[in-house]
């Protein structure tokens, strides 16, 4: 048996665990978010995170924890949480897949009839061979430092930069230990005018967040070359991955023609 529970300070630390910290951290500082715990045979199994934004509903992540996938748990909690919110008087469910989207989640949607289109979002794949081949990433990155040279002060600066954009899904504050070395920070007028944070998991570099500031992509390109510079020992076949959720950015990957662009999608269920 499995039933939706509301969140909140007696039991949020038995879901935490199974909700990624960057989903936390982005529902702790957004008034508009909740979360809906899914529980099944009496014991936390997963979660369904969401904003509200006037009559729509916008889904912002869902999950089940591993043991208790393929009981069709996630099936019937989506239903209840459909008809929770069709009777709370809402009149759209908005969600963005995106590429690389768990095929579960995919599959959800789609057995509910949800409507897609292309998102502004997209996931850019490509290796460090393609880059480096750029002559646009072989400028100079006069302007940028390893995040790793950062001071604490220059670090809480950032942070409360980050702090502010709402599409961050990232750890804060900010701590270089967190990130690949190859991370950087770009600084004008002794300010952090846009960051690339790394990460390596099983033989790959994926680029966990990018921020400009002032959208600049003069930033983005110094960042980088900068970044290029500090992977001399990385394999050149080693593949780079991104989300770029920044129009500028999503125009300048698509002037590159490195690698392959795959756009997200919005899925739209009305009432």
């Amino acid at each position: 048996m499995e039933l939706l529970t509301q969140i909140n300070e007696t039991n949020i630390n038995y879901y935490a665990p199974l909700i990624p910290m960057s989903v936390l951290e982005y529902a702790a500082k957004d008034a508009t978010t909740e979360i809906l715990g899914i529980e099944a045979f009496q014991t936390a199994a997963g979660a369904i995170v969401f904003s509200l934004d006037g009559s729509d509903v916008n889904i912002v992540w869902l999950g089940l924890s591993e043991e208790f996938q393929g009981m069709g748990i996630m099936y019937r909690c989506f239903y209840d949480f459909l008809d929770l919110m069709a009777q709370s008087g809402m009149k759209h469910i908005r969600a963005t897949l995106h590429a690389g989207c768990d095929v579960r989640a995919r599959r959800l949607l789609h057995e509910y009839a949800f409507d897609y289109s292309d998102a502004r979002q997209a996931t850019w794949y490509c290796t460090l061979k393609e880059l480096r081949t750029k002559k646009i990433f072989k400028t100079e990155s006069r302007h940028c430092i390893s995040l790793r040279e950062a001071d604490e002060f220059m670090l809480r600066k950032l942070s409360a930069a980050v702090r502010e954009d709402h599409m961050a899904y990232v750890d804060l504050p900010l701590e270089a230990k967190d990130y690949a070395a190859c991370s950087s920070i770009y600084i004008r007028d002794n300010e952090p005018k846009a960051v690339m944070l790394v990460k390596e998991n099983a033989g790959r570099l994926y680029i966990a967040y990018m921020y400009s500031k002032e959208n600049q992509p003069q930033a983005m390109i110094e960042l980088m070359a900068h970044t290029l510079g500090a992977c001399d020992d990385y394999d050149e076949a080693m593949q780079v991955t991104t989300g770029v959720v920044n129009p500028a950015v999503i125009k300048l990957v698509e002037r590159l023609e490195c690698g392959r662009l795959e756009r997200s999608k919005n899925a739209v269920l009305a009432f």
